[in-house]
């Protein structure tokens, strides 16, 4: 895929992450933390900033009951390692 188009998916995931059915559908798809693990390690420090910003907008969303399905989800746990790193290196 070309890293225009990665580009433009991720940012749309984003947009609609505010949304809490779009919030709570990629909290609970199982592939959500691959995909997401796959983008924090692009080569590209662009893709790895707009990963980081959907990520930011699930653990910190307005509404209450997602934040608690990000939590139950362990979605936070699996990728701190990860995370830690990311924001380190674009940091």
């Amino acid at each position: 895929m070309k890293v225009s188009k990665t580009t433009a998916l991720v940012r749309i995931l984003g947009n609609l992450s505010i949304d809490n059915g779009a919030a709570e559908l990629l909290l609970t798809s199982s592939s959500v933390v691959s995909v997401l693990h796959m983008l924090l390690t692009s080569p590209y420090l662009h893709i790895q900033h707009e990963t980081l910003w959907l990520i930011g907008n699930l653990l910190n969303h307005p509404s209450v009951e997602i934040q608690l399905l990000a939590k139950n989800s362990n979605f936070e746990d699996t990728l701190e390692p990860l995370l830690n790193d990311v924001i380190y290196k674009i940091l």
